[in-house]
């Protein structure tokens, strides 16, 4: 069984199942101008103010997401 997180979600009052705000696009511009600056997940994920597994799991399901990912990483 996962362990779940007791710490408050960091963003926006409506999330999804998966800790994304509705205003996902913009923990997404965040993030990815962390990424870029420090290719670390971690880092980048606590400077957009979201969960590493939020990231992880916007990488899977969108193909968009993940080109950009891997641009900021080079």
């Amino acid at each position: 069984m996962a362990k779940r997180s007791n710490a408050p979600k960091l963003r926006g009052t409506a999330t999804t199942q998966h800790g994304e705000s509705t205003g996902a696009a913009h923990w997404m511009a965040d993030f990815l101008a962390a990424l870029a600056d420090t290719s670390n997940v971690a880092a980048a994920a606590r400077k957009a103010q979201i969960d590493v597994s939020t990231a992880y799991h916007r990488r899977r399901q969108d193909d968009e997401f993940n080109r950009k990912w891997q641009i900021a990483l080079c």
